[in-house]
């Protein structure tokens, strides 16, 4: 009990003991309600101010107190603001970690209030859910049901659902997890098969997915139709380039059928046939590793060109890829073809090396895919028996240009060729 002492002019106050009451006082929802209004008007105001050091400690202490709000307050506040003090309210929404945060995102998403790109990030914000419960997988699970369901939202939920299941390894009792994971499977439909660029997409985000939450409820079957689809796709294309002097034609067609792939491609310069170009890729099912059997043929008007052939060991190992091709006919001599393929952040880089009786050299590049971009670049150098080195570089990019009347494919290319005058043969 305090005490008081007195010393000279004025009482002192002392405690008995130091224990100290750290206890908060109980708040309703209408204070908690309060506390987020003035925080946000605090920085709605020094946000006028220019950005000023306090800001931070605003918008903690916002997030903070917005994840002591239930759905229905925590809606209303989003709903009732404007401006910069509701693209604050829209910041905090994925830093709440709270069911009731989700349900206001799965909400506002479903109701269209908020654009796709806020959707979107909301969604990746899932990801860093580390200890999910299962009443957020139940607010989300709308949004996957959902016939318009976004790529992101998809990958982002089922992270949610990686992260669930990691601590819950029984989670496929719940209805919400069967519920949600058979939506994503739902839109493989029976075999993968895509008739859209964006239904593709779609169907390779659903596989995606499946791999992050690491569960399936109609078992492997689906997948198996995926890969094994009975239907053969037959593709015919035809192009035609015509100018004041030549006359340029590219026909062919395509063939797919389960593991093997054929393509077909005649090129004809002023109606006179050029070249024939001959190719498959066979996977090899009963390979120990994922093997695939590439061969081409390219014939001329006197005769073959070149053929290629050999194995793309895709047995994965950090990233790095295995490639043995041997190409025959070049030079009237087998030419052996041997690297790997180092994958980094979506960019293929290719490192091989060439060796025959008369040809030896290197060959280095680099492959990207990104949306409706292909890039790709080759810098390749070689010496005939032992004579001068032969450089070649080529630099290609395609994009591809969509509007209402259909695609539109554009594409460069830069190619050089140099000899160097020095003595570089390869040992």
């Amino acid at each position: 009990m305090p005490t008081q002492s007195s010393r000279g002019e004025g009482a002192l106050t002392s405690r008995g003991n130091i224990m100290f009451d750290h206890s908060s006082p109980t708040l309703t929802a209408q204070d908690r309600v309060g506390d987020a209004q003035r925080l946000v008007a605090e920085l709605d105001r020094v946000a006028t101010e220019d950005v000023r050091p306090e800001m931070p400690r605003l918008f903690a202490q916002l997030v903070a107190t917005l994840r002591q709000v239930d759905a229905d307050n925590l809606f209303a506040l989003m709903t009732d603001r404007t401006g910069r003090p509701r693209a604050f309210m829209l910041d905090a929404l994925p830093m709440l970690g709270t069911a009731a945060g989700m349900e206001v995102m799965r909400t506002m998403i479903l109701e269209g209030s908020v654009t796709s790109e806020q959707s979107d990030r909301w969604m990746t914000s899932l990801a860093l859910v580390q200890e999910p419960r299962l009443d957020m997988v139940e607010a989300l699970e709308p949004l996957v049901a959902s016939r318009d369901v976004r790529t992101q939202t998809i990958l982002g939920v089922s992270a949610l659902v990686h992260h669930l299941c990691k601590r819950d390894e029984d989670c496929k009792r719940h209805q919400a997890v069967t519920q949600l994971d058979g939506s994503i499977e739902n839109l493989l439909g029976n075999d993968c098969s895509a008739d859209t660029p964006e239904a593709r997409v779609k169907v390779l985000a659903a596989l995606k997915a499946l791999g992050n939450a690491g569960l399936m409820v109609k078992g492997s079957a689906i997948l198996r139709a995926c890969y094994q689809n009975s239907a053969d796709v037959e593709k015919a294309f035809h192009v035609s380039l015509n100018t004041p002097i030549k006359s340029l034609e590219l026909s062919g067609g395509l063939h797919l059928t389960g593991a093997e792939k054929h393509a077909n491609v005649l090129i004809r310069l002023d109606d006179r046939e050029v070249v024939n170009i001959k190719g498959s890729l066979t996977k090899d099912e009963y390979a120990a590793a994922l093997r695939y059997r590439p061969q081409l043929a390219i014939r001329g008007p006197s005769g073959p060109v070149f053929s290629l052939s050999g194995n793309l060991n895709m047995n994965k190992d950090k990233h790095k890829y295995a490639i043995h091709l041997v190409i025959s006919d070049l030079f009237e001599t087998p030419v052996t073809l041997s690297g790997t393929v180092d994958e980094t952040d979506g960019t293929y880089m290719l490192a091989t090396s060439m060796n025959s009786y008369m040809l030896k050299g290197s060959l280095i590049g680099a492959f990207r895919y990104v949306g409706n971009e292909f890039e790709f670049r080759t810098n390749t150098k070689y010496t005939i028996f032992d004579g001068p080195q032969h450089t070649i570089t080529v630099n290609t990019k395609m994009w591809q240009q969509v509007d209402g009347f259909g695609s539109v494919y554009n594409a460069t290319m830069t190619t050089r060729v140099s000899m160097s005058t020095l003595h570089l043969g390869l040992r």
